[in-house]
């Protein structure tokens, strides 16, 4: 029961750290301990390469020479950023944050100073995008927030002649509580 214990931890660290390496082995087979603890949609590799990652739109040159034994993500899975394998239509939901999409083609973002902005048809490399279309801009810390719920900015507020407009705090019921675009009289 104890051999068991150790073969199962030994195999465990193998998956869970891949720099890990048997060296007192020559197994060319995985064992059964080590095809039931690759889960997750990964699979037992004696000899490891390099795997696909969410945001990846080619794969990445790499070394011909095997890498040590590992779980690596099935095929047609890949590596999200929490480390777990999913299919590249579901990197968005472990990486992006809220309100973001994964695009494979991004182009541009709003901002609460900038929420319309003239977009290209460029492509930036794969990663999470706010999307203006759907009506989500960046705020001023980057979080992707609904458009509404920028602070007041004066732009676009139209005062009387004479008056111009200036941002002044209110009484706040509510948080978060912005200062209002209001009208005061010029100073000549």
């Amino acid at each position: 029961m104890m051999t068991l214990s150790i073969v199962v931890m030994t195999v465990l660290a193998l998956c869970m750290n891949p720099a890990m390496t048997q060296t007192d082995s020559d197994e060319s087979e995985p064992s059964e301990a080590s095809r039931r603890l690759c889960t997750g949609n990964t699979t037992w590799v004696t000899c490891s390469g390099c795997e696909p990652r969410c945001g990846q739109n080619r794969p990445e040159p790499c070394p011909a020479s095997c890498g040590p034994p590992r779980c690596e993500c099935r095929r047609g899975y890949v590596r999200d950023t929490n480390g777990r394998c999913v299919l590249p239509r579901d990197c968005s939901r472990s990486r992006c944050a809220r309100n973001e999409v994964y695009r494979t083609c991004r182009t541009c973002e709003g901002t609460c100073d900038n929420p319309n902005p003239r977009c290209t048809r460029n492509c930036r490399p794969a990663g999470c995008e706010c999307p203006v279309s759907d009506g989500y801009v960046r705020d001023r810390n980057g979080n992707c927030i609904d458009k509404s719920d920028c602070p007041p900015t004066c732009r676009g507020f139209r005062c009387p002649r004479g008056q111009h407009c200036e941002l002044r705090p209110v009484v706040c019921v509510r948080a978060p509580c912005y200062p209002q675009p209001t009208c005061v009289w010029n100073r000549d």
